[in-house]
């Protein structure tokens, strides 16, 4: 019989002889205290020198508002994950700068986002929580974001992103994810095709909310607008979510958005899910609610409404 997950975790790190650490942020903190929930570090910008390691916990007191951003490049394990999260009552929120995505995992794979608000000031071209491999022939595992609220970015509010040949994360897990009110879409992933390989592997979004993410009127090459738009991967699920008042302000003619789609990818399964209320500001093509679209191979689309 296998020990359920979280003995595991602790089983795992008494074997390995690590230790675990905890990283307190509030509003009433200091910078150069311990870190500890007693004397708490007051800004984002203290975890730059912060040595965390898998197994960690990064924890923002909930109900307080910090400033900046939150950049990680190292990571954990699917056994030892690093862990970003709220403590106390309520949800913490994480106000971004218009040059910088909300929070950025870059190049590291283990790490689970959990119990957070994360909003733009709506002119950034960033995104609101980006996963992002820039290395080639990198392949990072364990990634979940989980009881998030991300809006107000010109980007994605959730981005999944490989932008090298042979690179991606496989295991990946979005669930319970509300995005609104962001430029390109809701949630999303790109990365870049090999051949028969696929950058992403394993994904599954599960009970998301995307809703308001308007567009970009001023972007007219390509589309934008999307709720929950998924590209480059292989195995993916997409089920019990909702999207709704997306792309009325796309200005593309050429094609999109549309409320849930997958592209470029193989063995899909979008499944009760509900999309109602999409648009396209073209007035041309698109606006549809569920889509599959160019590249998609052994896939299913059932139970939708």
């Amino acid at each position: 019989m296998q020990p359920p997950p979280f003995t595991a975790m602790l089983l795992a790190l008494v074997s390995s002889g690590i230790t675990a650490a905890d990283y307190h942020l509030s509003m009433s903190g200091d910078d150069a205290a311990s870190g500890s929930e007693e004397q708490p570090w007051r800004t984002l910008a203290r975890l730059r020198t912060c040595p965390v390691a898998p197994g960690d916990r990064i924890r923002l007191r909930g109900g307080e508002t910090f400033a900046g951003s939150i950049l990680l490049e190292r990571g954990g394990s699917e056994q030892l994950p690093l862990i970003i999260e709220s403590y106390g009552q309520g949800r913490a929120r994480i106000v971004a700068a218009d040059d910088a995505d909300g929070i950025l995992i870059r190049n590291v794979g283990g790490v689970r986002i959990r119990e957070l608000v994360v909003t733009g000031s709506g002119n950034t071209t960033h995104h609101g929580i980006a996963f992002s491999i820039t290395t080639p022939d990198t392949v990072r595992v364990g990634i979940a974001v989980d009881a998030v609220e991300v809006s107000g970015f010109g980007g994605n509010g959730v981005h999944l992103g490989a932008d090298q040949a042979g690179s991606g994360f496989r295991r990946v897990r979005f669930t319970r994810v509300i995005a609104h009110d962001c430029g390109e879409a809701g949630i999303a992933s790109h990365g870049v095709v090999r051949g028969t390989e696929y950058a992403h592997g394993e994904v599954y979004v599960g009970g998301c909310l995307a809703y308001d993410n308007h567009g970009l009127p001023h972007k007219t090459e390509n589309h934008s607008g999307n709720g929950i738009v998924m590209g480059h991967v292989n195995g993916l699920t997409i089920e019990r979510c909702v999207a709704y008042g997306n792309g009325d302000l796309c200005n593309f003619t050429g094609g999109g958005p549309v409320g849930i789609w997958a592209w470029e990818s193989r063995y899909v399964l979008i499944q009760y899910n509900e999309a109602h209320h999409n648009r396209t500001g073209a007035k041309s093509v698109d606006g549809g609610g569920f889509d599959l679209d160019g590249g998609v191979v052994d896939a299913v689309v059932q139970y939708n409404y």
